[in-house]
């Protein structure tokens, strides 16, 4: 006789819970919480390493021992893809011998750290190289300091706020 009082006095419980004023209260909730956290993740948007490439020493005419100086000049620029996409080349003066690059790139808030790895052996001699990348998921009207870094050191840093129509060229110094 309990057992059949208290199991009826769930079914009311559960009914009530289950009533369509509940569900849509609840309904509610979820879609308002979904909602906020799916406008932070769109705030919080982590910019993204894109469409890495790179040449080395394709300019034969261009090898120089490291005694000789020569017209060997680096350089950054920087050119709006889309709204939301900044590429990236960067002319860099890299040992001969040099057989491969890497990009690692890493973000906080505003701030976006590139880091530009050559691996191989060191021989005495230096030559033109090319790393092109994009970097995706860049907020339009956002001022982003960038920090370039070759092997971990840093190498160049710049305050680009990103729009529509960016298309500049800097000039870094050419001389090791």
């Amino acid at each position: 006789m309990k057992i059949i009082k208290y199991r009826t006095q769930l079914q009311i419980l559960m009914k009530s819970l289950v009533s369509s004023r509940s569900i849509k209260i609840l309904l509610l909730m979820f879609l308002v919480l979904c909602n906020v956290n799916c406008q932070k993740m769109e705030k919080g948007n982590i910019p993204l390493l894109d469409k890495v490439a790179y040449s080395l020493c394709e300019n034969q005419n261009e090898l120089r021992s490291l005694q000789e100086s020569g017209p060997l000049q680096e350089y950054i620029t920087y050119t709006t893809i889309d709204s939301r996409t900044l590429r990236i080349k960067q002319g860099l003066i890299i040992n001969c011998c040099c057989d491969s690059i890497s990009v690692k790139m890493s973000s906080n808030n505003n701030e976006i750290i590139v880091d530009v790895y050559d691996y191989g052996n060191t021989c005495n001699c230096i030559c033109s190289g090319l790393v092109n990348y994009d970097i995706a998921d860049l907020q339009e009207k956002t001022t982003y300091s960038f920090i370039f870094k070759r092997n971990n050191n840093i190498h160049y840093t710049a305050s680009i706020k990103f729009m529509n129509g960016l298309d500049q060229t800097i000039l870094l110094n050419g001389e090791n």
